[in-house]
C-alpha cells in the first residue's frame, strides 16, 4: 500500500516542480523580454486591482474567481499564479469535496480558443487515470486515527 502512495508523492512533486519552472520562465524570463526589462509580477498585481475579471481554468472552463480571490483559504497568491491558466490538476490535488461543491456555484464560461488546457494533454489524462485508480483503492480516504 505505502509503496504506491510514496510513488504518487514523488510523481506529484515532479509535476509541481516542472509546473513551477514553466511558470517562472513565463512570468520572469519571457515576461522581462516583453516588457523591456520590467519584472512581470508588478503589473500582475495592478491588473488584479483594476476591476478586470480574474479567471482560472478548471475542467476546460474559465471560472470567474474575482469575488472569491480574497476569501480563498489557501491565499490569493495561488489564484494570481494560475490566472488565465489551467489549474485543474492542482485543484484536484489540494481541494476537498466541499471545495468541489463551492466550485459549482462560481460563474463559468467556455475556454477561449487560444487557452492551453494542460489537463487535456495525454500525460495529464494518464495521470488522471492513475489518480482515479488510487482513489478506487482507497488511497485518498483520510483516516483521522492515523
Amino acid at each position: 500500500g505505502t509503496g504506491a502512495a510514496d510513488a504518487h508523492g514523488i510523481i506529484m512533486y515532479g509535476v509541481y516542480l516542472g509546473m513551477f519552472a514553466v511558470f517562472f520562465f513565463d512570468q520572469y524570463i519571457r515576461g522581462r523580454r516583453k516588457k523591456g526589462g520590467k519584472p512581470a509580477g508588478g503589473e500582475e498585481k495592478q491588473r488584479d486591482d483594476d476591476g478586470e475579471k480574474h479567471e482560472v481554468i478548471l475542467y476546460g472552463k474559465r471560472v470567474d474567481v474575482t469575488g472569491f480571490i480574497k476569501k480563498h483559504p489557501g491565499g490569493s497568491k495561488v489564484l494570481r499564479i494560475f490566472r488565465n491558466r489551467d489549474a485543474t490538476e492542482q485543484f484536484e490535488s489540494y481541494h476537498s469535496d466541499r471545495a468541489h461543491r463551492w466550485l459549482k456555484a462560481l460563474p463559468k464560461r467556455a475556454a477561449e480558443k487560444g487557452d492551453f488546457l494542460s489537463s487535456q494533454t495525454e500525460i495529464a489524462k494518464d495521470f488522471k487515470r492513475m489518480i482515479d485508480k488510487f482513489k478506487s483503492l482507497g488511497y485518498y480516504k483520510a483516516d483521522l486515527l492515523e
